[in-house]
């Protein structure tokens, strides 16, 4: 991680890193996590028919079956039923997730997949993505047409497709990755 990313990406992970004080492990930490950030976006896009979404989501009160595994999530975590606020698992998963977009909108780049790589797979399993800027140089050579399909078949946390993305944003990114940790850093990234 360059500097900037890293101050972003180390914000986000001391959030995280405060849940392992509870006897958590660092790997469930991130996975769960990552779990709840694509739930939560999932969710927020299934209740978008609703006329008063704004307020469901500013009420806490969105519903659905990702809210439901959301929920089960957080349910792993018994301290949100015994602490108070602002001191429970679920405030600092919170906390780091507003984080995320404001430091990937900040350095438009991949904090996530930075986290991952530096506190949880250091590497293990050839976990070691392709750093932005070759990401950028590979779009930019490659050009990107509008409306056309960028496809990664080894996506990773989807590096390339940020690349594209930015490049040109009509563009149709396919990302596919064996880990399913990938594919889900993947997905959010496309989010962010």
């Amino acid at each position: 991680m360059n500097n900037i990313d890293m101050q972003f990406g180390q914000e986000v992970w001391k959030q995280l890193e405060t849940i392992h004080q509870f006897g958590y492990s660092y790997s469930a930490i991130f996975s769960d996590f990552v779990d709840l950030g694509l739930l939560a976006v999932l969710s927020l896009t299934s209740n978008l028919p609703y006329p008063d979404v704004m307020e469901r989501l500013q009420e806490n009160r969105l519903t659905g079956k990702y809210e439901d595994e959301y929920v089960k999530i957080m349910k792993r975590y018994r301290e949100n039923e015994n602490r108070e606020m602002g001191k429970r698992p679920a405030d600092y998963f919170a906390a780091a997730f507003g984080l995320l977009p404001k430091g990937t909108a900040k350095v438009g780049q991949d904090i996530l997949g930075d986290i991952y790589m530096e506190y949880i797979s250091h590497g293990e399993m050839g976990q070691f993505f392709t750093p932005a800027p070759i990401c950028d140089l590979m779009t930019q050579i490659t050009g990107v047409k509008d409306r056309e399909t960028v496809a990664d078949p080894c996506c990773g946390s989807g590096r390339l497709l940020i690349s594209a993305g930015k490049l040109n944003p009509s563009a149709h990114c396919v990302g596919v990755d064996i880990s399913p940790m990938c594919a889900k850093m993947a997905a959010i990234n496309m989010w962010l």
